[in-house]
């Protein structure tokens, strides 16, 4: 299937249009579907490692702890009870060539994920929805430890979609919680937040799940165009890459792949082999992420000058601050004398205020730090709560 190219799809996003969401209980409409790109292509060598691969430790431990699969839930019970590695093949599943690279592993991912925060994801726009979220698992682990050697998938490892908090549609950007924190263990990956934007030339590395398949990590790819939002980068990136953090030097999510350039091309035995470009070409799309604190949908979620950061005690938030437990987890927020009610938010003149409200479901909640805290109403029958621009 031919797609756009990641030029057309930048030049789309230059005319960015931001809505912030009004909530309501209406009637329901019909949700957009989930969307994958079928793009395929390889820039020069195919430089995609397995993780165990990568051979600086602490590279391959950011890797390995920000990386998120996201799956449909029917696979819940073969992620959990170890079967996932005899699951359909990717060959047995979209027909490549039996030589191409990993034909033979199980593709079982529809979109990848960076995880950014203890209990909050960044995926590419087209793989969120609100109706995708409650059949979607947010899993880690999905890779190998060894040459056929999968890792085995704990209960500790798989997550379920709480709820898309942010999702802005021209930059095909979304923003996931998950159902619960992840364990102290598990390290979220930085946000390059300062130094600007990367230049053209600039080394990036795509971390997910190409075509479905378990986690591979591209250390190959370079920056081949720069705008406003976006980059064009010569990652070598399959559809299920979509929403894949792309890294910087420093190990900080620079951005993430939203599309892609061109599609595998059919052999004359009828099977599929990815088309190869050159490497001084670069068609990956990716949507930059170095401006999302300050961006109207995102910002209460990921926190600004520590407003909202996770914290353990008092001290380790700014002035004006203390660290309280919202939606599970301790953050830092604006210290209100006598504190404020569920359904209000300390707001940054010190006086309580009325929270944010999302829907979530059928219920509409109390907003804080971008993350659940109350419910305010619950939508009566026959009535959706839905968000509407």
């Amino acid at each position: 299937m031919n797609t756009p190219s990641a030029r057309a799809a930048l030049q789309r996003w230059l005319a960015l249009a931001v809505a912030i969401a009004l909530t309501n209980c209406g009637e329901p409409n019909a949700q957009a579907p989930v969307g994958t790109d079928r793009s395929a292509v390889i820039y020069g060598t195919d430089d995609r490692q397995e993780l165990y691969e990568v051979a600086d430790a602490s590279a391959r431990a950011l890797f390995a702890d920000s990386a998120v699969a996201l799956i449909h839930a029917s696979w819940e019970d073969e992620l959990l009870g170890g079967d996932w590695w005899t699951t359909m093949s990717l060959r047995e599943q979209s027909g490549v060539c039996a030589n191409t690279e990993f034909a033979e592993q199980p593709a079982l991912a529809y979109c990848s994920g960076v995880l950014v925060d203890t209990d909050l994801v960044l995926t590419a726009g087209h793989c969120a929805s609100h109706n995708a979220c409650d059949d979607t698992l947010l899993v880690f682990d999905y890779a190998l430890r060894g040459p056929g050697n999968p890792q085995v998938i704990g209960p500790d490892a798989v997550y379920r979609c709480q709820g898309v908090l942010a999702l802005d549609a021209g930059r095909d950007i979304a923003l996931l919680q998950l159902d619960r924190p992840v364990p102290p263990s598990r390290q979220p990956a930085p946000l390059r937040v300062t130094d600007g934007p990367l230049g053209v030339g600039a080394s990036v590395t795509l971390s997910g799940f190409p075509d479905g398949i378990p986690l591979k990590i591209d250390r190959g790819g370079r920056v081949v165009a720069v705008d406003n939002t976006s980059y064009l980068t010569s990652s070598d990136a399959f559809s299920g890459n979509s929403g894949s953090g792309v890294f910087d030097e420093q190990g900080r999510v620079a951005g993430l792949l939203v599309s892609g350039n061109l599609d595998y091309e059919e052999t004359a035995d009828g099977c599929l082999v990815p088309i190869v470009l050159s490497d001084t070409l670069g068609g990956e799309g990716v949507t930059r992420t170095d401006d999302l604190p300050d961006h109207p949908m995102f910002a209460d979620a990921l926190g600004v000058d520590g407003l909202c950061g996770p914290c353990t005690n008092d001290t380790e938030c700014p002035a004006s601050q203390v660290c309280q437990t919202v939606g599970g987890t301790p953050r830092c927020v604006l210290d209100c004398a006598g504190g404020c009610t569920e359904t209000e938010t300390c707001g940054t003149n010190l006086q309580c205020q009325p929270s944010a409200t999302s829907c979530f479901g059928n219920e509409l909640w109390a907003m804080r730090c971008g993350r659940q805290q109350a419910i305010v109403q619950r939508c009566g029958v026959g009535e959706l709560c839905m968000d509407s621009a």
